[in-house]
């Protein structure tokens, strides 16, 4: 009985090679997919990116984190822009934010969270010593924030920030100089404290702020605005 089994005029041989082909095709195509879906999990658990000076950010779900990454020297945000180029990395991801958290981070550039508009809370570290211009400009969601340190607080620094209720120092926190209109048109502000420390207001801080009843001031304070235009009367 010479030659090949045929079944349906196919040689087994045939078949043998046919079915080898098949299994090499499959095996292919699970390691094609297990790559991928390697490739995909290590999009998904990307490293944060480094910016500024000593710094990294990322956005993981609805939180935004900025780290300084050298313990010996906290991490310093550049200034950025309100338009353009200019705008921060994280800008683009600003309908998904809600919550801001820094760590061993000294300085928060100009423009810096210009326009987060769903960031309702932001967590500002001890080694916080400067909050740029317009650094948290129209963050309408924002409602409060703790400072923990000793600070100076830019021009329109948070102008425009119509939820914020709360501007807390906390222990021996406290603000140094306040720019011009650093909380211009905070509508919802009802009262705020400031520590002994404070030397300088600039003018029109609290213009536009129609809920605020009372303001508070240390007598170390040596420079303020205009009394009219800062609503200090």
């Amino acid at each position: 009985m010479g030659g090949n089994l045929q079944i349906d005029n196919v040689s087994l041989d045939k078949v043998s090679v046919r079915a080898t082909l098949c299994f090499m095709i499959m095996a292919l195509a699970i390691v094609g997919l297990f790559v991928f879906t390697a490739e995909v999990d290590d999009e998904s658990d990307a490293t944060a990116t480094s910016f500024g000076t000593n710094c990294t950010w990322e956005v993981s779900g609805s939180e935004l984190k900025i780290i300084g990454t050298n313990s010996s020297s906290p991490g310093v945000i550049p200034d950025y822009a309100a338009t353009g180029s200019g705008l921060a990395p994280w800008y683009s991801s600003r309908a998904s934010i809600t919550s801001i958290t820094l760590t061993n981070v000294s300085t928060i550039g100009d423009y810096a969270f210009y326009n987060l508009t769903s960031a309702r809370t932001v967590t500002l570290p001890s080694t916080v010593t400067t909050i740029g211009n317009n650094a948290f400009e129209n963050c309408t969601s924002l409602t409060s924030t703790n400072v923990q340190s000793t600070i100076t607080i830019g021009n329109n620094a948070f102008q425009n920030c119509t939820s914020l209720v709360n501007f807390t120092f906390v222990g021996t926190g406290h603000v140094t100089t306040i720019g011009t209109a650093a909380f211009k048109d905070c509508t919802a502000l009802k009262s705020i404290t400031f520590p002994s420390g404070i030397t300088s207001i600039g003018e029109s801080v609290f213009s536009g702020c129609t809920s605020l009843a009372t303001v508070t001031l240390a007598d170390t304070l040596t420079f303020m605005g205009d009394r009219k235009s800062t609503r200090l009367n």
